[in-house]
């Protein structure tokens, strides 16, 4: 039943449900029988259900879901990041923020077409 209503969205979540939908022929229905003892092709799908289920491995690989790949490629890249950050040293002195190698500059240019303005005083400590 979710896959039908996956299939029924205006807007796929996966790659899969994509997939599937651009192979269906605009004819097919999709329906959902409730109590389907005595169906053939059912019980012959459940069968196939039931030996797959038992299966140790997957015949068919279908595929991550984008939203997965993302979010596993930002938690890679995050990780690389920090042993970046911890193991060198060195990297640690461009977060420095330079206070002491400050020069400030008390007038800007003539940049509106007027006259030039200051800046207001600015204590030797920031």
């Amino acid at each position: 039943m979710s896959s039908m209503r996956a299939l029924q969205k205006l807007k796929a979540e996966n790659n899969l449900v994509d997939s599937i939908r651009d192979q269906l022929d605009s004819s097919v229905q999709l329906r959902w029988v409730k109590a389907h003892v005595g169906v053939a092709g059912i019980e012959a799908a459940d069968r196939a259900a039931k030996q797959a289920s038992t299966k140790e491995q997957v015949d068919i690989h279908l595929g991550v879901p984008t939203s997965t790949f993302k979010t596993k490629l930002k938690k890679m890249v995050l990780e690389a990041w920090q042993r970046r950050w911890d193991d060198e040293e060195e990297s640690r002195e461009y977060t420095s923020r330079g206070e002491d190698n400050l020069v400030y500059n008390r007038s800007l240019p003539n940049t509106s077409c007027h006259k030039p303005w200051s800046l207001p005083p600015i204590s030797e400590k920031v």
